[in-house]
C-alpha cells in the first residue's frame, strides 16, 4: 500500500528549501559590506605613526625623509606605491590595497602602510 502523501510538498519542506538558500546570500552579503564606511591609511616608519590619509580623498603623497624617497597614490579608495628608491621595489610591485587589514611593507626603507576601517575583517590572512 503506497502513501499518496508521500510526493507532496509540505510548508516545512518549502522553509527548510528557503532556509538553506538565504543563509549563504546573507553570508556573502556581511562579507561584502565588510570594510565600508571611513578607511584611512597610516604609514609607519620604524614602527612609529608617520602619516595618517583618509582614503576616500584621491591625491599623490611623496615621502622624502631620512634617505626614503617614495611616492603613494591613493584612488578610488584605493592605495597603492608609485614608486620608491629601494631596490628590489617589492613594495611597488604589491599593488592596490583597499580593504581593512591590508598592508604594503618595504623593509629597506622600513616603511608599512596599513588600511584601517571601522570593521576589521573576519579572516586572518589573504594569498595571492
Amino acid at each position: 500500500m503506497k502513501d499518496k502523501n508521500l510526493h507532496k510538498i509540505s510548508v516545512y519542506d518549502v522553509l527548510l528549501i528557503g532556509s538553506l538558500l538565504i543563509v549563504p546570500i546573507l553570508s556573502l552579503s556581511s562579507i561584502w559590506q565588510q570594510g565600508q564606511g571611513k578607511k584611512e591609511v597610516f604609514i609607519y616608519h620604524n614602527n612609529r605613526l608617520f602619516e595618517i590619509h583618509n582614503l576616500s580623498q584621491d591625491r599623490v603623497i611623496s615621502i622624502s625623509d631620512k634617505g626614503i624617497q617614495m611616492m603613494f597614490k591613493i584612488d578610488k579608495g584605493r592605495i597603492r606605491v608609485l614608486e620608491s628608491n629601494c631596490p628590489k621595489h617589492v613594495c611597488v610591485h604589491t599593488g592596490w590595497i583597499s580593504n581593512s587589514g591590508q598592508t604594503i611593507v618595504c623593509v629597506p626603507n622600513k616603511l608599512l602602510v596599513e588600511v584601517k576601517g571601522k570593521q576589521n575583517l573576519k579572516y586572518h590572512a589573504e594569498s595571492y
